[in-house]
Parts: structure tokens; sequence; C-alpha cells
């Protein structure tokens, strides 16, 4: 019989791992969305992958202020089923924004993992420069139309 044996990893390491920052573990640490399974004597974060991978999260979201009392109805449904439920108010899909790149990044960490394929931080860093790319070309006046959310979908893969 084999059995299973989880090391302890840094939360560098973690992060690595998952594809997102330093910064976004340890602020899911202090939030408890993730919380590192103990500590050094140096007050360092040690995280089990396996734990972190049991994570669901979910996303609310409403386009209005008007609806405000619908996210909250979607937040606590999604909370019966997830971990972690991130709710959006009316912003729209802004890439750029760092709950934008988490959920991504989550999706397309835990979808990879379900289809066998490794980390695609290096073409989600790729497609987001083309993208920049094409919105300072805009900016410039070299390119008439400002880049879509879709043209980033595109140079992601995430579009064939």
């Amino acid at each position: 019989m084999k059995t299973l044996v989880f090391d302890l990893v840094s939360i560098g390491e973690a992060a690595k791992h998952y594809g997102v920052s330093v910064e976004t573990m340890r602020r899911w640490d202090r939030n408890s969305k993730l919380n590192s399974h103990s500590r050094t004597l140096g007050n360092h974060r040690r995280y089990k992958l396996n734990e972190s991978e049991k994570i669901k999260v979910g996303y609310a979201r409403v386009s209005s202020h008007d609806q405000k009392k619908d996210l909250v109805t979607q937040a606590k449904y999604l909370s019966q089923y997830c971990d972690v439920v991130l709710e959006d108010l009316g912003s729209g899909l802004n890439f750029e924004q760092e709950l934008c790149k988490d959920v991504i990044t989550l999706m397309t960490v835990f979808s990879a993992r379900m289809y066998g394929k490794r980390s695609h931080q290096n073409s989600w860093n790729w497609g987001l420069a083309k993208w920049h790319e094409q919105y300072q070309e805009f900016v410039e006046g070299k390119r008439e139309k400002k880049p879509s959310g879709f043209s980033l979908k595109k140079a992601l893969g995430l579009i064939p």
C-alpha cells in the first residue's frame, strides 16, 4: 500500500504552484480564505499543497447598484457550496484588476489539473502583454479601436 506524504512548502513555492503572487497568498491567509498549515520558528508560513487544491471559489456578480440585493442572494447561495465567494458589483470585467486575475488564474490552474496540463502562466503573461501592446498603440493613436476583452481572451488562447 502506497502512503502519500505531503511536504510543507514555503509561501513562495505555494504561490508559484497556484500561479498567484505571494501577496495574494498572504491576503488569503489574513482573510482565512486559505490558511497556512503551520509557521516556522521564524514565523514563516508553510503550506500543504493538497489542502489548497480543495478550495471551491464562487463568483457572484451583478451589473448595477440597483441589483445589490440580488448580489447578496447570489453570494449567500454560493457560500453554501464554495469556500470563497468573490463578489463584484457593476465593475464590468477589467482584466487588469487583481481580483479578476486571481479568478482567471484559479480557473486556469484547476482546469489544467483536471485535464493534466501544466500551468498557463507564461501564455497568460504573453497574452496580457500583447493586449497591453495593442492598448498602448490605441493611446498613441496608432490604432483606431481600443482593444476589447474579446481580443484579450483571444490573445490568452481562451478563444480559438
